[in-house]
């Protein structure tokens, strides 16, 4: 037969749990600041109050989202009011789609050679500046069409793959 918990015990485990929120609430904050992203009270039947704090994220792979207690709301503060409907996702779909971000092209830079070649538009990379490039295949060897400030190709301007080195996806643009 187990022994009951003290209430010291139950003291600690409560601190843990509470210091794992806290962490994994600077997580969510850093990652709301790399998407486009923004909180709303939720009203959720039977939960504690302090917990109807809500930040949703809209990563390329999908809408994510976390409850976060008032006492971690100075975390979200900067963040704008979310407009949109939850989409359903439960926590297995957050995790799938936070472990689809790689594919998904995430933030980080690769190498230009891994760049799809069907019109998408992309942030290049060339000799330390970074400019949108649409790159398309061409059976004479790969190029790549430059946009210019109005999102139209420049069919004109198009050099060697080799000019570029890396590409990202563009990010989101702003809501307004």
């Amino acid at each position: 037969m187990t022994a009951s918990p003290t209430p010291a015990s139950l003291a600690t485990a409560r601190e843990d749990k509470d210091e794992a929120y806290r962490q994994r609430n600077h997580l969510v904050a850093a990652l709301a600041r790399l998407y486009p992203s923004g909180t709303r009270r939720t009203n959720i039947k039977d939960w504690d109050h302090e917990w109807h704090g809500c930040v949703y994220i809209d990563l390329p792979s999908g809408q994510i989202s976390y409850h976060y207690h008032d006492s971690d709301a100075h975390l979200f503060a900067d963040l704008p009011l979310y407009t949109k409907e939850w989409d359903g996702h439960d926590k297995e779909v957050v995790h799938q789609r936070l472990m689809a971000l790689d594919a998904a092209g995430g933030t980080r830079w690769r190498p230009i050679a891994e760049a799809p070649e069907d019109g998408t538009r992309l942030l290049g990379w060339k000799r330390g500046f970074p400019i949108i490039i649409i790159r398309r295949h061409d059976p004479g060897g790969k190029y790549e069409c430059w946009v210019n400030d109005r999102g139209e190709p420049v069919d004109h301007y198009q050099e060697p793959l080799s000019n570029l080195r890396y590409y990202r996806p563009l990010p989101a643009p702003p809501e307004d």
